[in-house]
């Protein structure tokens, strides 16, 4: 929350003459003169203790001063002498929300927009301070007052963005940053709200420019650059993503999120010894980073150090911090823990991060539904028929281009990604979100399929495919590698009916506990859960069987263990799949100089290893509701062959 969010002078207008005394004093204020204002006022309530106007004042004088506990006492003397004016229980609310008080600022702001339904800013930061507790829909009712009765008013349209993107309405909070930006286009920090937004949005060129144009308006901002590197990194510039964070952390060295980010690239690039630098430095400033303790844990296999351990020990159990902290830490001690072979050591760890992770979930409304993903299978199977890509096998956009990788997470998609992208004529653009967007934003979900637009699949296949290409940068086939495509290989069929589509396999104890221990972003909610892992497993394993059967697309096979046990014999098939000829630089994926940005990203810098098959046989002991899962649902595996069996 900005200074100017939580501020309130205009509403000083609004109070009661009284005392010369005071008026000289709310005159001094308004001059700047804060020690004068301050001293007349408290000679006034030497002489009326109950003089509201002085009573006010002083306690905005306290509040600005950062004293609001001191202010509460004041303005509480006000609010009883008084308790029909507005402007009283306003500064009252934001006493309270300096002290830390946020039920009782909420209690006097709301009270404050009750007395004076015009009031703006009191609209303003009621909403500020509901958003603050959690508060969301209650926030935008009241932004969006402070909106009708001051439109003009850059701050309003601010914090409107602010609960909006709260609410999980990005492109709504875009249309108010922008707004806000039309408004006060000199306010850096405005372009830096916008360009964040743009990032979560996944347009990273956007928020490359509303990053560009803050540190343009102030070249000393350093959070400017340090948001402008990560943007920069989005688009593919890594010179000038390093360059920027380096800026960023020149003007600011003391910024721990900013070297954890630094790492984050630096890790991507295979650049693990300056990664490790960059998160030992942020764990420096800020011992509880748990998302650094953790980032150092997954980018080298070694044993960490004892003070080091005893540090992430210290912030998963302090319930003090927040919960994706303290899960940060206990991810980072199952890695330190199953790599010194101490298994019952790291599940539990493990065990304690997921339960927390699982905890802030609920609170987010954000918990794994397993009937809804059966549900949604369900749909895709029977929306998905040959009829149906029969009567539209005219739509499609004829191109060799687009290859997509697809599977459960962790199941091999980036060692296939890497494999391939190794090839020259081949670019690994990731894990893109572009087609996922498509399905959302433009309703082009399997529900509705029926009802689909040839002239609509043909324009957003010509945006989708200008993407790719410009992607790729001459590149003959392009790989997007993101396993959530399984959902939306009817549509990408219906876009592309030559594309080429790779399952990847992998033995489902492993690949359900590979998710358990990887602690994904909140969209991934069912990684929280061993037993949803393997539900989820499952339904990815049925949607496969379908999709081969059913959709017109050129599928190949790929099996984690079988990739393993003979890279060469593998990786041919791949390459030959791709229509490509072979290259020995696939053989040697490893040194392939290029961003890795998922969870695999120290992996495939090392060259092959087969430790990670039949994993899960460590943990055996902990994986119960794993078993009775697959067990319930008729799943067994062959441990003769590189894949499951399902009966």
């Amino acid at each position: 929350m900005t200074q100017k969010t939580m501020q309130g002078r205009a509403a000083g207008s609004r109070a009661p003459a009284g005392h010369p005394l005071a008026q000289a004093a709310i005159d001094c204020f308004r001059r700047g003169d804060t020690a004068r204002a301050e001293a007349l006022c408290r000679d006034v309530l030497s002489r009326v203790p109950d003089q509201v106007p002085a009573l006010l004042l002083l306690g905005q004088i306290l509040t600005e001063r950062g004293e609001g506990v001191a202010a509460m006492s004041w303005l509480g003397r006000a609010v009883a002498r008084r308790p029909d004016l507005a402007v009283a229980h306003f500064n009252m609310g934001r006493a309270a929300h300096s002290a830390g008080e946020l039920r009782i600022a909420v209690a006097a702001l709301r009270r404050a927009t009750e007395l004076d339904p015009h009031l703006a800013v009191a609209h303003r930061n009621l909403s500020a301070v509901l958003l603050e507790t959690e508060q969301a829909g209650e926030a935008l009712t009241h932004a969006r007052r402070a909106i009708e009765i001051e439109p003009d008013l850059a701050e309003n349209h601010f914090i409107a963005g602010k609960v909006l993107e709260a609410l999980g309405r990005t492109d709504p909070a875009i249309g108010a940053l922008s707004r806000a930006t039309e408004l006060e286009p000199t306010r850096v920090d405005l372009h830096n709200a916008l360009g964040r937004l743009h990032q979560l949005a996944h347009r990273p060129d956007k928020a490359v420019q509303c990053h560009r144009r803050a540190v343009e308006l102030q070249p000393d901002y350093a959070l400017g650059h340090s948001y402008l590197a990560s943007a920069l990194q989005d688009i593919r510039d890594y010179a000038g993503a390093e360059a920027a964070y380096r800026r960023a952390l020149e003007l600011r060295p003391d910024m721990h999120i900013t070297w954890n980010g630094f790492g984050i690239m630096l890790r991507a690039l295979g650049r693990f010894d300056e990664a490790i630098a960059a998160f030992r430095r942020a764990i420096e400033i800020s011992p509880d980073l748990g998302v650094a303790h953790r980032n150092l844990a997954t980018v080298q296999k070694a044993a960490a150090e004892a003070s080091e351990m005893a540090e992430m020990e210290t912030i998963l159990a302090d319930t003090s911090l927040s919960l994706d902290a303290r899960a940060q830490a206990g991810l980072g001690l199952g890695k330190w823990y199953d790599d010194m072979e101490r298994y019952d050591e790291a599940f539990e760890r493990y065990q304690r991060a997921n339960h927390l992770t699982r905890q802030a979930e609920i609170r987010e409304g954000k918990k794994f539904e397993p009937t809804a993903l059966r549900a949604e299978v369900d749909r895709i199977i029977e929306v998905f028929t040959p009829e149906f890509f029969q009567a539209r096998r005219a739509w499609g956009t004829e191109t060799d281009l687009p290859v997509f990788i697809v599977g459960l997470f962790r199941s091999g998609t980036t060692l296939t990604e890497q494999v391939a992208a190794s090839h020259p004529l081949v670019f690994g653009a990731g894990e893109l979100n572009e087609v996922r967007q498509i399905t959302h934003k433009l309703s082009l979900r399997p529900e509705n399929a029926p009802e689909w637009q040839e002239d609509m699949v043909r324009k957003v296949a010509a945006a989708h495919l200008a993407r790719l290409q410009f992607l790729g940068n001459g590149a003959v086939r392009v790989v997007d590698k993101n396993p959530d495509n399984v959902f939306s290989l009817g549509l990408i069929a219906t876009m592309y009916p030559g594309a080429r589509v790779i399952f990847c396999h992998r033995d489902g104890r492993d690949s359900a506990l590979s998710c358990f221990f990887q602690g994904f972003s909140r969209s991934q909610s069912f990684a929280s859960d061993l037993a949803d892992c393997g539900r989820r497993w499952i339904e990815t394993e049925r949607l496969a069987d379908h999709c081969r059967a059913a959709i017109p697309l050129r599928f190949h096979e790929v099996h984690y263990e079988a990739m393993v046990a003979d890279l060469e014999g593998e990786a041919r098939r791949l390459i030959e799949f791709l229509g490509l000829d072979w290259d020995p630089a696939c053989l040697a994926f490893h040194e392939t100089e290029r961003s890795v940005k998922t969870a695999s990203t120290w992996q495939v810098r090392q060259p092959l290893y087969n430790t990670s098959v039949g994993r899960w046989r460590h943990y055996e002991r902990h994986i119960g509701p794993l078993l009775e899962v697959f067990a319930a649902t008729g799943v067994s595996f062959d441990a003769s062959a590189p894949g499951p069996e399902s009966s």
